[in-house]
């Protein structure tokens, strides 16, 4: 006669992975707070009036430096897992999201942006909170995308990104007022070179992406 299981049994196990499970979200929710306050820390840091004028000093500190580190002020601050976003039904796909980075970035890389940026400091003020939330946007819908939707915003935005470098490096008159032509070429050239490294990261992403999935075993 067989010995019939007892409930009883099992529940330390049950115990166990609850509490395992328990304190991994509690370790994360550290790890989001933690994230929060960087992004917050820096973003002050950087509005501070030291740090904004020496990043401003130049074109490419401002276009390469500054306007990416607003954003990932904003990405950290907003402190969010990214497999535990959930689709929004005003950011479907993170469509609105991802949308919002396009405008927001196109914006920014106009020359009498820049130049109004330095010189106005409203526009300043207007800058540091479209960056900011273009990287709160980012957070938000870059993972729930997918490949496609990442694929097509990367299509508009490095293209677009590479002819303004190119405008930069290869311009024999400046575009920007308040830079001179030396800065305004060494900018052009770090733009291109942004643009092949995201470029060539996302691909490679992609392609592992890809073999990981293709070397997966098909279950007969």
């Amino acid at each position: 006669m067989s010995e019939s299981s007892d409930p009883a049994a099992s529940e330390p196990s049950k115990a166990h992975v609850s509490n395992t499970q328990r304190w991994g979200d509690v370790q994360r929710d550290l790890l989001h707070r933690k994230q929060r306050l960087i992004g917050l820390g820096l973003w002050i840091a950087l509005t501070l009036p030291i740090a904004r004028d020496a990043l401003q000093a130049h074109m490419w500190s401002h276009m390469m430096l500054q306007l990416p580190a607003l954003a990932g002020c904003g990405a950290l601050m907003t402190g969010a897992r990214d497999d535990a976003v959930q689709e929004q039904p005003w950011n479907a796909y993170g469509m609105t999201g991802l949308s919002l980075c396009a405008v927001v970035l196109t914006f920014s890389m106009v020359p009498r942006v820049l130049d109004m940026a330095i010189t106005t400091p409203e526009w300043n003020i207007c800058k540091f909170i479209g960056l900011t939330l273009c990287g709160v946007a980012w957070r938000q819908s870059w993972q729930q995308a997918g490949w496609v939707l990442q694929g097509f915003l990367l299509g508009n935005i490095l293209p677009m990104m590479a002819v303004a470098g190119y405008l930069y490096q290869d311009s024999p008159l400046r575009v920007c007022n308040a830079y001179g032509l030396q800065d305004q070429q060494t900018t052009g050239l770090l733009l291109n070179t942004f643009v092949v490294v995201v470029a060539a990261g996302w691909l490679w992403q992609v392609v592992r992406a890809t073999s990981s999935r293709n070397d997966e075993p098909i279950n007969s």
